[in-house]
């Protein structure tokens, strides 16, 4: 019972499958002419269109200890400005008024490491890479303005950083001078109070005693200076190390931003494609061919019944 119920369910399958064939031998001609109409129209229109260009350069955007210039997202919005697309336009050599279609310009991550894609679409290749080329230009000189700030403002710390360095060099010369004339005075007190170790008489005591006085004074201010002559070295040794941060820096920590591949000059359009367009209309026109087909069987067989 099974087997014929399958075997009934094929036959009405194959009477169907057949029935369907017998439509498009039918109408093949008319499902002809709707592929080759739609191709031919496809083919027209794709190649009189005007042919579209496209030229990339990747750039590796500069940093600041470790803090990018600027971010894609930042770029983005640069080149949505007004008056940054109006110099594009100057750069590129526009006529004066015309403005420049921000979706000509694209700006992507690369896939690999910190790059950037900048791309310009054209008319022509030479447009496509003036654009790019043109783009980047105002990029590099707007990321120079912000490297060149960040130098001036590392170097006027370097130099900040040497000139302290140098006063207080001067400060522990000035130290010990004062020290070897404390010393020199030191010299003297104890001499004047030897010269005074046997006095008896009352007088000749309280002359001794005033050079003891002085002796200690003299002695407390030469540790005194001795110790400042310590803080200073330590600090100067802080100086120096600051010193050499701030030169890492400067050599290690800044970047410009840099053109690390190029635009070049474009082959072949990136629009139309015409294989696409074409191969695309092909299987459009044989689906609209059927479908014609079948729809004018079921109507005309509508009209008869």
């Amino acid at each position: 019972m099974k087997n014929e119920k399958q075997s009934q369910q094929f036959d009405e399958f194959e009477i169907d499958l057949k029935d369907y064939l017998q439509v498009i031998r039918k109408r093949k001609n008319g499902i002809l002419i709707i592929f080759l109409v739609v191709v031919i129209t496809t083919a027209i229109i794709s190649f009189t269109m005007p042919k579209t260009y496209l030229a990339s350069a990747f750039i590796k955007i500069g940093k600041i200890k470790e803090q990018k210039l600027e971010t894609l997202s930042d770029l983005k919005t640069v080149f949505e400005q007004e008056s940054v697309l109006k110099e594009l336009a100057k750069k590129i050599n526009l006529p004066p008024g015309e403005k420049i279609d921000k979706k000509l310009l694209n700006f992507e991550q690369a896939k690999e490491g910190e790059l950037i894609k900048v791309s310009g679409k054209g008319k022509t290749p030479e447009e496509a890479l003036k654009l790019t080329e043109k783009a980047l230009e105002i990029i590099i000189d707007r990321h120079e303005k912000f490297f060149e700030k960040a130098k001036k403002v590392l170097d006027f710390e370097i130099e900040t950083i040497k000139k302290q360095k140098e006063k207080t060099r001067k400060d522990i010369e000035q130290l010990e001078e004062e020290i070897k004339r404390l010393e020199g005075e030191i010299a003297n007190y104890e001499k004047e109070v030897k010269l005074r170790s046997n006095a008896y008489s009352e007088g000749q005591g309280l002359i001794a005693q005033s050079y003891i006085y002085l002796l200690a004074q003299a002695k407390n201010q030469k540790e005194e200076k001795e110790k400042q002559i310590l803080n200073l070295k330590q600090e100067i040794n802080n100086l120096d190390l600051t010193l050499q941060e701030k030169e890492y820096e400067n050599v290690y920590l800044i970047r410009n931003t840099t053109i690390e591949i190029p635009a070049i000059l474009p082959e072949e359009p990136i629009a139309p494609n015409k294989k696409i367009n074409l191969t695309i209309s092909a299987i459009l026109g044989v689906f609209l061919g059927i479908f014609w087909a079948f729809g004018r069987e079921y109507f005309e067989k509508e009209k008869l019944s």
